[in-house]
């Protein structure tokens, strides 16, 4: 139960002669008032009662005990500067307080505002649902949306607040509006509202009981905010922690009989070399190779030798590699935005539809057939191409493209092709590890637009493990991520 519906419960117990213990001496509410206003108990089943009272108690009707009509009204081009005016806008919903006031110079010319004096309860008929109920310190003026109340002797004028701000009243009056995108509540059917009043005394306990239990409400409410955000932010932190975890290889158990990352970099050697004889690859003019020398790792560039500084240590059979060296490509799309509308011939995707879960294909727009031959001839996305959102606010974003049909690429998204000896998912889940994403937003650069440039993404330094262990490594992230899902939901529901 959160914090408003646990007040929610106190009023209504408040309400109902459950909060503070009945006291003969008190005498009876039915003696407050006129008998005419009183529902009388042989009265009751011609009524829709809501609950019992206890017996000193008596039912009210609302409109004998107040007047919804007849508030006076001025127009506000004769309000003083210096009055004290409420808006809508200066009571707080829910909690009975004023947070502000309104400039009178502020206010629409020509418009009424009523009248009113200290002693009255202000209620809000606007959307009643708001809880708008408050009880001025002074004389003043309000919005003619806020009706001045002005009650009879033998009414608290703080337990009556908390009547109209009961759960009880609240459902009342929702039963009772007029117009569905601006609800009011109907004044003539406040009239018949029955009050539940207890004798004056046991009101003023009632009142200074809620007034000791608000605080403690308040603080509750307090922590459990603190509660529900660090909940919140225990899955993703959790993630990430996981995430981590995996690509230092101390997720799953390495398996002594598999082949090491050394030889399956091997295999990728030699698919790039077959690609290159077919023409269907641009060599690599700066090629990257690296291993461990006298137990340092060491990358060898243009045949030069120097020592590689590495972020973590990672198992025996693990090796580094730069992520271009485990990929067939790595390019980005159109660098000028062509003609795009909500019509056209071919997708054009850009960072704003690229979403962890996939490609996001709400607000599209379409190019036509020959911008998008002229776009997909460099950079030509196909299903299982990893993307990478590489420019903006929203940088480090990765997703795989899930769709079979071609489409247009904007350079805001850059297109990382693995080679078929490296599970993609590994890749991915890499480059959503913590390591990965401060790395970078370190390696970010630019004036209005911030971006990670396609070089710096090629030379990132990737852990691999060998292709069993990937696989496996995503299927016990796929495990894990599933039970915190699962955890936060009941959270959520809890909440």
């Amino acid at each position: 139960m959160n914090a408003d519906s646990l007040w929610s419960s106190i009023l209504q117990a408040a309400i109902q002669g459950k909060l503070v213990p009945q006291d003969s001496n008190d005498g009876t509410a039915s003696s407050l008032f006129d008998v005419s206003c009183i529902l009388k108990v042989e009265d009751y089943p011609s009524f829709d009662i809501p609950f019992s009272i206890p017996e000193n108690w008596s039912y009210v009707f609302l409109g004998c005990i107040t007047d919804f009509r007849g508030n006076a009204s001025v127009l506000s081009e004769i309000i003083p500067d210096d009055a004290y005016v409420l808006e809508l806008d200066n009571i707080e919903k829910n909690t009975g307080r004023i947070i502000g006031t309104t400039n009178p110079r502020k206010l629409n010319k020509g418009s009424n505002q009523h009248i009113f004096k200290k002693g009255c309860v202000l209620y809000s008929k606007l959307r009643p649902y708001l809880n708008k109920v408050v009880i001025p310190d002074r004389d003043g003026y309000c919005s003619t949306e806020i009706i001045p109340l002005y009650f009879a002797n033998g009414i608290d004028l703080q337990y009556i607040q908390i009547v109209l701000m009961s759960r009880y009243f609240v459902d009342f009056t929702m039963d009772n509006v007029y117009g569905a995108k601006m609800p009011r509540f109907n004044l003539k059917k406040g009239a018949e509202f029955l009050v539940p009043v207890p004798p004056l005394a046991e009101q003023k306990r009632i009142v200074a009981k809620l007034q000791e239990l608000k605080p403690l409400v308040e603080r509750y409410g307090w922590y459990q905010t603190r509660l529900s955000e660090l909940n919140a932010s225990i899955g993703p932190l959790l993630k990430k922690s996981i995430l981590q975890a995996a690509i230092q290889g101390k997720l799953v158990p390495q398996d002594l009989i598999e082949d090491s990352a050394s030889l399956l970099l091997q295999k990728i050697i030699e698919e790039k070399q077959k690609l290159l004889k077919g023409k269907l690859l641009k060599r690599d003019k700066c090629e990257s190779q690296i291993t461990i020398e006298n137990g340092k790792w060491v990358e060898i560039v243009f045949g030069k030798t120097s020592v590689l500084e590495v972020p973590f240590e990672i198992p025996e059979s693990w090796t580094w590699a730069r992520l271009k060296t485990v990929c067939l490509k790595i390019t980005d799309g159109t660098h000028h935005s062509p003609p795009n509308s909500v019509k056209g011939d071919y997708m054009y995707i850009s960072a704003k539809n690229i979403k962890d879960s996939g490609i996001d294909l709400s607000n599209l727009t379409y190019v036509s057939e020959s911008i998008h031959k002229e776009i997909y001839s460099r950079c030509d996305p196909v299903k299982g191409d990893i993307l990478f959102i590489k420019d903006g606010a929203t940088t480090g974003v990765v997703t795989i493209n899930n769709l079979d049909e071609q489409f247009s690429l904007l350079s805001s998204v850059a297109l990382i092709r693995p080679s078929c000896h490296i599970d993609r998912d590994y890749v991915v889940r890499a480059i959503r590890s913590p390591y990965f994403f401060n790395t970078v937003r370190n390696k970010m650069s630019g004036g209005a637009i911030t971006r990670v440039t396609l070089d710096k993404i090629e030379q990132f330094l990737l852990p691999v493990p060998p292709l069993a262990e990937q696989h496996r490594i995503v299927s016990k992230l796929d495990e894990l991520f599933k039970i915190i899902d699962k955890k936060e939901v009941k959270s959520l529901r809890k909440g």
